[in-house]
């Protein structure tokens, strides 16, 4: 994973983006830079005053969540995204069979072929709109855009490549951003589906996986 997908935002001034490649980042707006290759596998952070200094990868991260959290703790106002970005979507169909030393051990949702979208997250609900896609003559044709309700959204997991997630009416929606952080899209979906489930008065969400669970 490059570095700025981790560190998408800067830890020390919550600035966002942060730029870079591979295993650096730099803050456009304080000057900090960190870089991967710390001892022990800590990352270095370097001051334009000449301050350096090596943190767990962990801290970092924490604090750029404080940040991102921070901003989601503004008034929810319906319809405006909170964030918007392409991705490569996939969506499970058909159930396949699945086999083990020959034997038919059962069936799994079998997912389909990525298309590239557009994600818009708000206070309120998951959007998907796709590209549009070439039909007869060479003609543009666009796809229904989907709209899911986050209190439809049933369980939120992640990988470092990818966000799916399961809504109401089943199956599994698959995410990748080519331009964008996916710890960033898990960050401000769980924060954003918290803070749903709380004005609906449903709890506090303590896990997200297999399912949503709140107490």
């Amino acid at each position: 994973m490059p570095l700025v997908q981790l560190l998408y935002r800067c830890p020390r001034c919550g600035h966002d983006p942060t730029v870079g490649d591979k295993d650096e980042a730099a803050c456009p707006e304080c000057g900090c830079t960190f870089r991967r290759g710390g001892p022990g596998g800590l990352i270095s952070v370097s001051e334009p005053a000449g301050g350096k200094w090596d943190v767990p990868s962990h801290r970092l991260s924490a604090a750029v969540e404080r940040w991102t959290e921070e901003e989601l703790d503004a008034p929810a106002v319906p319809d405006v995204p909170i964030h918007s970005s392409r991705a490569l979507v996939r969506q499970s169909g058909k159930e396949a069979p699945v086999f083990f030393n020959g034997e038919l051990m059962g069936f799994a949702e079998a997912m389909g072929e990525s298309a590239p979208a557009t994600l818009t997250l708000t206070s309120e609900y998951l959007a998907l709109e796709r590209a549009p896609a070439s039909g007869r003559g060479g003609l543009q044709c666009a796809a229904p855009a989907l709209r899911w309700p986050l209190l439809d959204i049933r369980a939120v997991q992640t990988s470092s490549s990818s966000l799916q997630f399961s809504p109401r009416s089943g199956g599994l929606v698959e995410f990748k951003f080519p331009e964008d952080s996916t710890l960033r899209w898990e960050t401000l979906l769980r924060g954003t589906l918290r803070r749903a489930y709380r004005r609906a008065g449903l709890g506090e969400i303590v896990e997200f996986q297999p399912r949503i669970v709140t107490r």
